[in-house]
């Protein structure tokens, strides 16, 4: 469990700061995912 936490921190850490620029950048109105 402590495992499967720690993988899932890292991929939101690495995957979610890269969807929001890319969100920002087109300004697309798919902003309801959190």
């Amino acid at each position: 469990m402590s495992k499967d936490a720690s993988l899932l921190s890292y991929v939101h850490a690495s995957h979610f700061p890269r969807l929001l620029r890319l969100s920002q950048k087109d300004k697309h109105p798919g902003g309801n995912m959190q």
